[in-house]
């Protein structure tokens, strides 16, 4: 081949070379302006989910705002719940969950589930358990109708005053036609006023239960206005101190409130003859004027004789109202022999003398009562009480020394009826004062009574 063919060949393989690079080269900028250019329908799908996601995001903090008022509206409930002893306190709390460092629901104080009735009547104090948690409920721990927390400890010193007045007028002559009187009318008046300063032990215990005791120390003062309307008026006025009859209680809940059936709490209560009594107190001679009557040396403090009161008390709870009835029966043992000391100060001989009078034996007359009430819970520290109480006193008998035959007293049957209201106002989470007041509706009841106490609560261990 010639020089001439070879060098045609070569340029014309240049200028292929050539016309393919200017073909890359004005090729490569519209690929790249065909896979870069932006789609118009692509843009508004993004906008219209970043749009979504606000709105989302805006609907969750909402959402976290509404949790976080229901969380603390439910922590506030929940402990009015445990104030009221609805729920135990000791109930375990959700775990919270959380994704990272932020939670995103977090729901404290949720309650236990309530145990099966087995554990409840074999544990302690469940939540069906009619118990004082709140201070509105002390008046209702008063007249027995809701215990104490198990392993809990009250202590409560009160003092109380009753005022008894008794006018008896006594006919000496016969009366005609039942119209005119014959003969001297003598009014005498006895009044007695008790001060009554008691100390109280309440102990909540294991399987619904609770134990009480009661010391009380008294002073008694009694005046006596003989003789009124006739020429021969005295005076006389007695007073004792001693310590008080000591009472000691057993309460136990079998059945918790459920539907209509009402919470039952029965109870047994003791009283011990340690205070003063009657029997024990040599009796004197009053002036020749006024009779053959005796006085007391000293006023009594005490029954002189052992009682057992078994007894029980229903609950209807409808907060705030709180509905409780019951009944007891006092059954009271008879004494021994009632030896009286009589101290003669103007004997025939001008030397006092004491003589020893054998009166029998005496067994004073069983009581019957019973009691309704309404309690009604201001709030949560304050509370007021209503009540009625009814009490039958059977007569009372005697056996005379030496016999084995019992005779009745005539005249000694009573009937004491009672109103009372009380009020009560927690002074500190374990402190309460509550007072209560009584008006009398019989001859036989005391004109009015009238107390304060300061129940202090001490739980001694979680329950």
């Amino acid at each position: 081949m010639t020089k001439r063919a070879v060098s045609l060949r070569h340029g014309a393989g240049v200028a292929i070379a050539a016309a393919l690079a200017l073909t890359a080269t004005v090729a490569a900028p519209t690929l790249v302006l065909a896979q870069t250019a932006p789609d118009p329908s692509t843009d508004d799908q993004i906008q219209s989910l970043r749009m979504e996601a606000r709105a989302a995001r805006a609907e969750l903090e909402d959402q976290r705002a509404e949790i976080a008022e229901l969380r603390q509206e439910m922590r506030s409930q929940m402990a009015i719940l445990r104030r009221a002893g609805l729920v135990d306190a000791a109930a375990p709390q959700n775990a919270q969950m959380a994704t990272g460092d932020r939670p995103i629901i977090r729901i404290a104080d949720q309650p236990a589930p309530p145990p099966p009735p087995a554990a409840a009547g074999a544990g302690g104090a469940s939540a069906a358990r009619p118990q004082s948690e709140r201070q509105a409920d002390q008046l209702l721990v008063d007249v027995g109708g809701v215990l104490l927390p198990r392993w809990t400890l009250q202590v409560e010193p009160s003092l109380a005053d009753t005022h008894v007045s008794n006018p008896r007028v006594n006919i000496f002559g016969y009366t005609v036609f039942n119209a005119i009187n014959i003969g001297t009318i003598r009014v005498d008046d006895i009044s007695q006023d008790v001060l009554e300063s008691a100390l109280s032990f309440r102990m909540g215990l294991p399987h619904r239960t609770q134990i009480d005791v009661r010391v009380p120390y008294s002073e008694v003062f009694i005046r006596q206005t003989k003789g009124i309307g006739t020429g021969n008026i005295d005076e006389l006025n007695t007073r004792g101190h001693h310590f008080g009859d000591i009472q000691a209680t057993f309460s136990w809940q079998p059945l918790t409130e459920k539907g209509w059936r009402p919470a039952v709490v029965l109870r047994t209560r003791v009283s011990f003859p340690t205070g003063e009594s009657v029997f024990e107190i040599p009796e004197t001679y009053p002036p020749v004027q006024n009779g053959a009557e005796t006085q007391l040396l000293r006023a009594p403090t005490g029954s002189g004789y052992y009682t057992v009161e078994p007894g029980f008390t229903l609950v209807w709870r409808s907060d705030p109202l709180v509905l409780f009835a019951g009944a007891s029966y006092a059954n009271t043992f008879a004494t021994k022999d009632y030896v009286v000391t009589l101290f003669n100060p103007n004997p025939p001989t001008g030397q006092p003398n004491l003589t020893n009078v054998d009166h029998g034996r005496i067994d004073t007359g069983n009581v019957y009562s019973f009691n309704v009430g309404l309690n009604f819970a201001v709030n949560e520290r304050a509370s007021l009480n209503f009540s009625y109480v009814d009490l039958f006193t059977k007569s009372t008998l005697v056996q005379a020394p030496g016999t084995h035959t019992w005779t009745r007293v005539k005249g000694t049957a009573t009937n004491d009826s009672r109103l009372g209201i009380g009020a009560s106002y927690g002074l500190t989470d374990n402190m309460a004062l509550v007072i209560n007041a009584g008006m009398g509706l019989t001859d036989q009841s005391p004109a009015y009574t009238f107390g304060i106490s300061l129940p202090i609560t001490l739980p001694l261990r979680r329950r």
